[in-house]
């Protein structure tokens, strides 16, 4: 490993007895030697992403590469930790010790990066889209156009690493471990859905909730935290003696709390509302916005930054009054449902998924490889009370033919589960079907 030296800072803080070296970039952009003899050599990932290879050259890697860890050794070969911290913005690193240690930098190239050296198609978006850099277009090569290009390179392996499993060669394979990726944010952390249904035991379809009418959903019991698929699917079921069918599942035994690839996936807070399926409309002179709307503006709904009605009970009588999703309702957790903008966002930024057929939407069941199911899957966008009349709830699913539209939450419809990886993985592959990427 060819070692580089570094020009450095030292102040001694006399009151710790620790010296402080400010490691940086001098004027032609090369590093050299201290006086006290630490050294520091740099290692970049290989373009395959798996391993690393010496940095030959003499100068920081740019910013295309981003720092991962410091492994850092003392004159005995004793580990020596969290002694080094890097600035991504200044590109400067900080080495805090009272010893002569030996460090070595480890460099990771972005996710995003080796995302876009396998997107010759140009169809994950330039652009951040709703949120996240999107992929957008469709399922079927025959449906391809100038606008809308054929998704077919953002296959992930999850739940294992050994090339044999990661495949569809079995269908055991392919419903256990194959996903698909549907955008990745700008900190890095890729958002992925099942690529096949939720099988348990041979079901594979479930009511989002058994209660929905109205006299049954007090105290918030019909929300998204509160209903049964929500639990199900985040290992939390045997608090409505009910089994767990994702999480904490025997089917899906790599989800396990403590096994390393629970642990990939990061918590999030989700939140969850209703939103009426109506047109935009004037309310006491603010716009209000209905889920009839494309995927940019009802994403907006569902973070609370435009506002929607629903129904409330307000003196004696049921009212459709302004509602706004809001940092009141949230749940903190691992797995949810797509919301209404994750669907339709994965076809483009103009269509609306209420009531119109998209059957070459690249996200709908049938259009995912291997992917027997095309019929009705849940989302997590709910509707609410549906009319000053009605005694129950809708919530929102994506029917076969791409549509959008609403019904009780006790009928039975198939779940895919999405989640986000933490930003610090590695991958491997380019994404296809056959050679899909790989968590290293």
């Amino acid at each position: 490993m060819k070692k580089i030296w570094i020009i450095i800072t030292i102040i001694l803080i006399i009151c710790v007895g620790i010296f402080t070296i400010n490691v940086f970039n001098s004027k032609d952009n090369k590093v050299i030697k201290d006086d006290l003899g630490n050294t520091l050599a740099i290692m970049i990932s290989n373009e395959n992403g798996i391993g690393y290879k010496d940095y030959e050259k003499s100068i920081w890697p740019s910013k295309e590469y981003r720092f991962k860890e410091a492994k850092c050794y003392d004159m005995n070969g004793n580990s020596v930790e969290n002694v080094v911290t890097f600035n991504e913005e200044t590109r400067k690193a900080k080495i805090t010790t009272n010893q002569t240690i030996s460090c070595t930098l480890y460099f990771d190239k972005p996710i995003i990066t080796y995302l876009r050296s396998n997107d010759s198609n140009g169809i994950l978006s330039q652009e951040e889209v709703g949120g996240m850099y999107r992929y957008q277009g469709v399922g079927v090569e025959e449906a391809a156009d100038e606008t809308h290009k054929y998704v077919d390179n953002n296959y992930i392996c999850f739940g294992t690493k050994d090339e044999s499993k990661c495949n569809c060669d079995t269908e055991d394979n392919c419903d256990k471990y194959m996903y698909r990726i549907i955008g990745i944010t700008a900190d890095d952390e890729l958002y992925l859905i099942k690529m096949k249904v939720i099988d348990d035991g041979n079901t594979k379809t479930f009511q989002l909730n058994s209660k929905y009418l109205i006299d049954d959903c007090v105290n918030n019991a019909c929300e998204w935290a509160n209903v049964e698929l929500y639990k199900r699917i985040n290992g939390e079921a045997s608090q409505i003696n009910m089994s767990n069918i994702f999480i904490n599942s025997e089917r899906y035994d790599y989800l396990k709390d403590g096994n390393p690839w629970y642990e990939k996936i990061d918590y999030h807070n989700w939140l969850y509302g209703d939103i009426n399926h109506m047109a935009n409309k004037e309310l006491n002179g603010e716009t209000v916005y209905g889920a009839f709307n494309n995927g940019l503006i009802v994403y907006e709904i569902e973070t609370g930054l435009k506002p929607t009605q629903h129904f409330e009970y307000i003196n004696n009588e049921w009212k459709m009054v302004k509602h706004q999703w809001s940092q009141d309702k949230k749940v903190k957790a691992k797995i949810r449902l797509m919301y209404i903008h994750d669907d339709t966002l994965a076809y483009d930024n103009i269509i609306g998924g209420l009531w119109t057929d998209n059957p070459n939407n690249w996200i709908n069941l049938k259009n995912s490889t291997n992917t027997t199911s095309s019929e009705r899957e849940w989302l997590l966008t709910n509707l609410g009370k549906v009319s000053d009349s009605a005694n129950y709830l809708h919530h929102y699913m994506v029917y076969s033919e791409g549509r959008i539209d609403t019904t009780e939450p006790s009928w039975l419809a198939r779940v895919r589960p999405t989640f986000y990886l933490v930003n610090t993985i590695q991958l491997s592959g380019k994404g296809t079907i056959d050679n899909p990427y790989i968590i290293n």
